[in-house]
Formats: structure tokens, C-alpha cells, sequence
């Protein structure tokens, strides 16, 4: 499917455009990671570790809504790139630190 080109020419800012009117609509993985200017794979890991947009499952397929992509990219709104926040990114799980050999404050005590 070629996206038509508004703005600064990119098919990203055409595929806003064309989705700004009508009914919410769903996109995919390749789609969504063009509407937020990341790649394909960078989504997909952000879908498996859990620190991605939301996302739904429609017929095997993992499809986001507008709005929530939208919301996801917000939370990494900052006045400058020393703001401490989180932004799109959460702290990693206890279960990823475990998995990567790291502690989280309440397991470096070392106690029982």
C-alpha cells in the first residue's frame, strides 16, 4: 500500500493525515512503527518486553489502535533531555532483572 506524501514529503505524516478522519482504525506493526518513526523490530521487542504501546490481538494479529499510540509517545514528552522520567520507556520488572542477572533494591540486601 503506498501512503500518499503531505508535509515534509514523508509517508509517516501521510499515513496521520489519511487516518485523522473516520472511525478508529487499527494498524499494524509495520504501519504503527512508521506512524511513530521507529522500525518494525523495535516495536516487536517493545511488544514482547512489555514496555510498548497497548496493543490487541485481532486474528493472530498484534494491531494498535491510533490513540493508543498516540498516548504511549506522550508519556515521553520532557522540557529537556535531563528531565528525569521515565518517559515511553518503564523501569525494567523484577522478572527482566532476574533474567539478566541484576537486583532491584529489595533483593540486594543478601539477607534471608
Amino acid at each position: 500500500m503506498e501512503l500518499p506524501d503531505i508535509g515534509d514529503g514523508s509517508k509517516a505524516d501521510g499515513l496521520a493525515a489519511s487516518l485523522s478522519d473516520g472511525p478508529p482504525r487499527y494498524l499494524r506493526t509495520y504501519d504503527a512503527a512508521l506512524f511513530l518513526r521507529l522500525s518494525a523490530r523495535t516495536m516487536e521487542k517493545h511488544r514482547c518486553c512489555g514496555t510498548g504501546p497497548v496493543c490487541r490481538k485481532l486474528g493472530g494479529r498484534a494491531v494498535y489502535a491510533l490513540s493508543d499510540l498516540e498516548h504511549w509517545a506522550n508519556r515521553g514528552i520532557v522540557s529537556s533531555t535531563s528531565d528525569s522520567t521515565m518517559g515511553a520507556r518503564p523501569e525494567r520488572s523484577v522478572r527482566e532483572m532476574n533474567d539478566h542477572g541484576l537486583q532491584n533494591d529489595n533483593n540486594s540486601h543478601g539477607g534471608p
